[in-house]
């Protein structure tokens, strides 16, 4: 071989990107009609999509406020990949789940046990196994062939809970300590070659993105926001590295009792995921205006209603608020009560600033 030759075959083999730690810098360098062919046809089991749209192969943050219902989600989503079931009415890539606790270990346990049987799902061919996050014996990758070997299928999605308790030394809001999370949760992506879904809760003002650095963000391929309307919890995709955003899904948060040999467990589990609805929206609004109402504003506007439609009596006015009050958080339990002085206080008030109100006793 001449030393040209040899340079030339030097050079292809050279990696286009060095190794640097632990991540996986791969590739040597490839020409495009290798890389089209790639592209339509992924080799091995790598599918681009765990939940099309929602979760893609690659490195998810869903946040949101506690009780939004984000470990509930996260095993919604875990057992409808592990039995192929689809999710939100989108198909899934079926295959093993990993879920890892960095707290609450016990507490996943029986919830996961708990959704499982409220789906009506076989845990035996559902494929979701528990693991701490900082177990020391045995490695994620390591769990995920011991997983595969075990199903016969691939381990499709890894879950994180929380990002917060799994890298409690590092400084979330500093960009160099959020850098080396990224790095560590995308060793894992793709050292399993599956999608790996992270909880995150939520930052200041608003939480309308998730707390600490904006590295966080900017770094995952998918966003999802939890939160909790009036009358519906939702999710909403804010980011996809690889299409259009703004998906949004509407689900409920339930207990369901679990049956055990020390008695009966209430606990919480996820029901009807579907994709939001403009009807949806609409009734989510008007739900947030009643639920922004103040104990006056739900009294004087049932006064000026009745009063629409000729004399106002003090029991028509009661049955009023108590109906108005059904749309409040205390469903059906006014904080103050409906008196004669409330009455006769919330009438003066309207001669006052608008026009007399007319009123019958009774």
């Amino acid at each position: 071989m001449s030393t040209a030759t040899k340079e030339a075959s030097a050079v292809e083999r050279a990696p286009l990107v060095a190794v640097q730690g632990n991540i996986l810098r791969s590739s040597y360098i490839r020409h495009l009609g290798n890389i089209v062919q790639d592209v339509r046809s992924p080799p091995g089991t790598r599918d681009r999509h765990i939940i099309e749209g929602v979760i893609p192969n690659g490195l998810s943050l869903l946040f949101g406020p506690s009780g939004c219902g984000k470990t509930g989600i996260a095993i919604n989503m875990a057992l409808a990949v592990g039995s192929g079931s689809p999710w939100a009415g989108i198909p899934v890539s079926k295959g093993g789940v990993i879920y890892l606790t960095a707290e609450d270990h016990f507490g996943v346990l029986d919830r996961l046990a708990a959704a499982c049987e409220a789906a009506g799902l076989n845990p035996t061919t559902t494929h979701v196994a528990v693991k701490r996050f900082d177990e020391p014996e045995m490695t994620v990758p390591e769990a995920a062939k011991q997983m595969a070997e075990l199903t016969g299928e691939p381990v499709r999605l890894i879950i994180v809970d929380t990002l917060s308790a799994a890298f409690p030394e590092e400084d979330q809001d500093r960009a160099s300590g959020a850098t080396k999370i990224m790095r560590a949760l995308q060793t894992i992506q793709e050292g399993v070659k599956a999608g790996v879904l992270v909880l995150h809760h939520p930052g200041k003002g608003g939480g309308r993105q998730p707390t600490g650095s904006g590295v966080f963000f900017n770094r995952s391929d998918s966003v999802i926001r939890a939160e909790k309307r009036a009358g519906f919890t939702s999710l909403t995709v804010e980011k996809r590295r690889d299409g259009p955003t703004g998906a949004a899904f509407r689900y409920e948060i339930a207990g369901h009792p679990f049956e055990t040999s020390r008695g009966t467990l209430d606990l919480q589990v996820i029901r009807d995921v579907r994709p939001t609805t403009e009807s949806d929206i609409r009734e989510g609004e008007e739900k947030q205006k009643r639920y922004e109402q103040t104990d006056t504003d739900v009294a004087t506007a049932r006064l000026r209603e009745l009063d629409r439609t000729g004399p106002v009596s003090l029991k028509a006015w009661q049955a009023a608020c108590f109906a108005a009050w059904a749309g409040k958080p205390s469903d059906g339990v006014p904080p103050v009560l409906w008196t004669r002085s409330d009455f006769q206080r919330r009438v003066s008030e309207c001669q006052e600033q608008e026009r007399p109100i007319q009123r019958s006793f009774g």
